[in-house]
């Protein structure tokens, strides 16, 4: 009895010993990190901590021998070029999706609309009470005008200067526009009311001399309207 309990001692210690080696051999003699190597600075994270947005790459699952690091970290440079083309070319879409946006809104139409009209009216008769010639009509200040509203829509500001074409020379410059005075006045309100508009700009000293002055003879006059219903107004002013 004393024997065979021995002998059933040893052979749990000879199986003990040697599962390891049993279950390395059942898996095929590979075992693989049970991370990802994903998109970023090539790190191994578990998997539950990647987003859903977040792109995974495995390259560890089938790429073996004493290489093995070297190759993976060509591949994860090789793929993040790709990433980083692929950003870029989806950027120049939008880039270009938002120009042709700005060309069809901005300028591509010089036909003065109702309210666009109605400021230049309030314009021409401010400057008539004050005993000067009215303004006239620009086609091409207009299309420059309404670019100006509509970047300061796009570009989420209210200012003389523009992330996109600089102060009032680099507007006039990009639109072709000579000039030998030059002026630009800027209103936004959320009720869209034009003689409100005109109102505030005339209680401004500096925008009120913009509508009367006597160097100035030609305007124009781009109104763009925000998603929330802002309005934003422009006002060029030259003389030549």
């Amino acid at each position: 009895m004393a024997i065979n309990r021995c002998l059933f001692v040893c052979f749990f210690v000879v199986l003990i010993l040697g599962l390891p080696g049993i279950l390395y051999l059942a898996d095929g003699g590979n075992i693989s990190p049970t991370g990802n190597i994903i998109e970023g600075n090539g790190s191994r994270e578990d998997s539950s901590e990647v987003s859903d947005e977040e792109e995974q790459v495995n390259f560890s699952s089938y790429i073996e021998g004493p290489d093995k690091d070297e190759i993976i970290a060509v591949k994860i440079e090789e793929w993040l070029e790709l990433k980083k083309e692929r950003a870029e070319a989806e950027a120049k879409v939008q880039a270009e999706a938002a120009k042709a946006a700005e060309s069809r809104t901005a300028g591509s139409s010089t036909s003065v609309s109702q309210k666009e009209q109605q400021m230049l009216s309030y314009v021409n008769e401010a400057r008539i009470k004050a005993g000067l010639p009215t303004l006239t009509y620009c086609s091409q200040l207009t299309s420059a005008a309404r670019a100006k509203s509509m970047d300061m829509i796009v570009n989420n500001y209210f200012s003389h200067t523009s992330p996109r074409y600089g102060g009032l020379g680099g507007l006039l410059s990009h639109y072709g526009i000579s000039y030998r005075a030059a002026g630009e006045n800027l209103a936004m309100n959320s009720s869209g009311s034009v003689s409100a508009a005109h109102n505030s700009l005339m209680a401004s000293p500096g925008h009120r001399a913009n509508i009367l002055g006597d160097s100035f003879s030609h305007v124009g006059i781009g109104i763009q309207v925000k998603g929330d219903g802002s309005h934003y107004y422009t006002q060029l002013f030259v003389g030549y």
